[in-house]
């Protein structure tokens, strides 16, 4: 048991550290596709071949070099080292030549060199293949979210613009009083407006934050996001209208507790969704169309602030005292 015991915590430890040198060595190899560019290995194959075709070639006297049939190659010429060495980088291999000496290390060197090195080129030229019929399809799919979000703002307008004729209407001060239960229809309505703006607040914030790592501004259509900020900002201009044509008797009546918090998180909600776009995007035209969103509604504790009723001032009784004297004439 004990031996078994050993064998298995040796078996982990050497599978531990296994996983350690391949995770870097993964990495490492995700550095050299992704992030070195094209052109380095372009100039290092350009450069390389040529470099180790003058040591080739040099090598060859002292039997280091370049052989064939076993001895060092005769009457040979600095062509004749090339053509080695990008035989070699290729791993062709034809036969006709073969290292010698100290050159054996620098053909192994250079064919592990030349099949990494072309394996990368491949990836790389495959990666970019892939990468632009993959930006126009996320492309796509952005512009169609936005879309969405964007016709989403504008039925909202709406919205808003038949809840602030309703409030005027229900709660207008007629000779027949309107029923409760017109004005309670009212409120059911001002509440789901109320919340369609905080969903739909919420949800193009959450939406550009989960985006925004994927070079989504790079990517995104810029008329699409000047749409989108441009419904927004329409919509936040139309609740604030809405509330300041109330009343102190009608924001008593629909601004309770829930509906004040929906407001103050949909108009925080676009204040990150504003800081996302100035810390992303390059666009100075469109961040500051997103900021203009901010900028509707300033204050907005005090917009959504509920009058207090303003207290009457007693007025004192004037009461005559009572006296036993008689009224003078």
């Amino acid at each position: 048991m004990l031996r078994l015991s050993f064998v298995n915590s040796i078996a982990c430890k050497i599978r531990r550290y296994f996983n350690k040198y391949a995770t870097v060595l993964r990495r490492f190899l995700f550095f050299l596709i992704d992030d070195v560019r094209l052109a380095y290995y372009g100039l290092l194959i350009l450069f390389g071949v040529p470099f180790l075709s003058l040591i080739y070639f040099l090598l060859t006297p002292c039997s280091h070099g370049i052989g064939s049939n076993g001895s060092p190659l005769q009457n040979y010429t600095f062509w004749d080292a090339l053509y080695f060495s990008v035989v070699t980088v290729s791993s062709l291999g034809y036969g006709d030549m073969h290292p010698m000496g100290f050159s054996k290390f620098l053909a192994c060197a250079e064919v592990i060199t030349g099949l990494i090195v072309l394996g990368i080129l491949l990836a790389k030229v495959t990666s970019a293949r892939l990468s632009h019929h993959v930006s126009r399809l996320y492309r796509s799919e952005i512009q169609k979210n936005m879309e969405e979000f964007t016709e989403g703002f504008r039925n909202l307008q709406s919205k808003l613009k038949e809840a602030i004729k309703d409030i005027g209407q229900a709660f207008q001060p007629t000779p027949d009083s309107q029923s409760p239960k017109e004005t309670s229809t009212v409120a059911e309505m001002f509440t789901a407006v109320i919340t369609s703006f905080h969903r739909r607040s919420t949800g193009i914030t959450q939406y550009l934050i989960n985006e925004a790592e994927h070079d989504y501004f790079n990517l995104a259509p810029a008329d699409t996001l000047l749409r989108i900020a441009e419904a927004i900002e329409r919509a936040t201009a139309l609740l604030g209208q809405m509330i300041l044509s109330m009343s102190k008797e009608v924001r008593n009546s629909l601004l309770n507790r829930d509906t004040r918090s929906m407001i103050l998180d949909s108009l925080d909600e676009q204040r990150r969704m504003t800081e996302i776009v100035n810390n992303n995007c390059k666009d100075e035209a469109i961040k500051h169309k997103f900021t203009q969103i901010v900028e509707t509604i300033k204050d907005p504790k005090s917009l959504i602030a509920i009058p207090v009723p303003e207290i009457e001032a007693e007025q004192p009784d004037h009461k005559l005292e009572e006296t036993d004297q008689p009224l003078m004439e």
